[in-house]
């Protein structure tokens, strides 16, 4: 209790998962003023975000989703300005939006991609025209949602001279690189003073335990595809994702140090009949080719059955060479594989799960959006965000919004909570409050 009966007192929060939309999550929750305590099975390359393209999209990539697409959609504008806010510094532009014409973000304060964070052209290009300038309909409304869109092919020499496509459209997009992104997260929740403890909860008795003996007004799950095990939401399904990294061309300017831009965020062969077909430049003198979205096997006895290694290396490879400039003479024999990731989207039939769990002990889920029936805590409310598929790093700050937003439901509900705290960073405008996370001393900004 605090010397001052009077005073406010910190409502204690656990959150599950330490991937993108656990960390963002916990951070908006500290900021807004909670005790916030992170716990996870595992943290940076044990996570799927880490693995991820992670190239801010409008409309958003679900990765064979059943999406409820409205609410993506939302989540992922509203990621967009804090993406925009870390990568670009822009004096006197306060929407966190790049300036008309730029294609390119000037790197922050805190030194040259500390956060992973860059603003790039992103270009799509198609064999169909029509299927083409439908899609650039779609990235039109509403009118603003991307920056600078225009038609038209990438850069002479990305594409092979032969390349099969009739129509292409760019715009600029942030485009993260999760590794150094998901450290950024950490430090920050490191400053605030959150503890992130490595420790697997397989149950909701186990989770009940934690919550217990860290007297937690309100748990946050964000256990992505652990969700199907620990509370029972056979609505998840995973979705693999494969990447093959290159060394990359000089052309493509990835430089070993990570502090020359890259011409371009990604460009992607959107109706490649053969699968999914895109490059990404990475930081690291690598470029990422990719890719797929295929479901994985369930096995009803033990749950989701995890990616377990590349099995698409050759064809991914074969594919971007066919219509990308890739080595010398864009053949298989010019390519220097030099890594790869593989990994299972979280994905969920009828999109992902972002609500607010009121229910003690188990059973059906009544009172809530989801038509799944699940197990919940016994000790307190829960606040779900998982099953974002292909989108978890792009919408995690959109999504982290709503969290902060359901967990003050929560405080309001349940008379027995204690009381938020004022805010550490006073500003309603997130693009402003990620800001103000970029600078040290977090603990004394105050906008």
């Amino acid at each position: 209790m605090p010397d001052n009966p009077g005073a406010a007192v910190r409502p204690r929060c656990v959150v599950l998962g330490a991937g993108a939309q656990g960390l963002a999550s916990a951070l908006l929750l500290a900021v807004d003023g909670w005790d916030v305590r992170v716990v996870a099975a595992g943290r940076h390359a044990s996570t799927t975000s880490y693995g991820a393209g992670a190239i801010w999209e409008y409309p958003p990539f679900m990765a064979g989703a059943v999406s409820a697409a409205h609410a993506a959609q939302r989540w992922t504008l509203r990621s967009h300005a804090p993406f925009v806010a870390l990568a670009t510094r822009t004096p006197g532009h306060t929407t966190g939006q790049p300036p008309e014409n730029s294609s390119a973000g000037v790197p922050n304060a805190e030194g040259p991609n500390a956060h992973g964070c860059r603003v790039l052209r992103a270009y799509y290009v198609y064999r169909d025209t029509a299927v083409g300038e439908a899609a650039y309909s779609a990235a039109s409304r509403p009118v603003g949602a991307v920056t600078a869109l225009r038609v038209g092919l990438p850069p002479m020499g990305i594409l092979r001279s032969d390349h099969p496509f009739t129509f292409g459209f760019s715009y600029d997009a942030p485009v993260i690189h999760t590794p150094s992104f998901l450290q950024w997260l950490e430090r920050r929740l490191l400053e605030l003073g959150v503890p992130i403890e490595t420790r697997r909860l397989a149950s909701v008795a186990e989770v009940d335990a934690f919550a217990s003996k860290h007297s937690a007004d309100l748990v946050v799950n964000c256990l992505g595809l652990g969700a199907r095990q620990v509370f029972g939401d056979t609505a998840l399904y995973p979705a693999r994702g494969e990447l093959v990294y290159i060394q990359a061309t000089p052309k493509y300017g990835c430089s070993t140090e990570g502090t020359d831009p890259a011409v371009f965020a990604q460009v992607t062969d959107e109706d490649n009949p053969a699968g999914l077909t895109y490059m990404i430049p990475q930081l690291g003198g690598v470029l990422a080719l990719g890719g797929t979205a295929d479901p994985d096997i369930l096995d009803p006895a033990q749950g989701v059955a995890p990616a377990t290694g590349p099995r698409s290396t050759s064809a991914i490879v074969g594919r971007c060479a066919k219509v990308f400039t890739l080595g010398t003479t864009a053949t298989r024999g010019d390519v220097e594989v030099v890594g790869g990731w593989t990994g299972d989207r979280p994905c969920r039939i009828g999109g992902a799960r972002v609500e607010l769990d009121m229910r003690r002990g188990s059973g059906a889920n009544a009172g809530t959006q989801s038509s799944v029936t699940a197990a919940t805590c016994r000790r307190c409310p829960i606040v779900h965000n998982y099953g974002h598929g292909g989108t978890g790093v792009v919408t995690c700050w959109g999504c982290a919004e709503d969290v902060v937003g359901l967990a003050k439901r929560a405080i309001e509900e349940d008379a027995g909570h204690a009381q938020l705290a004022a805010p550490l960073i006073q500003n309603s405008d997130l693009a402003a409050v990620i800001s103000a996370l970029r600078r040290p001393t977090l603990e004394q900004s105050k906008l």
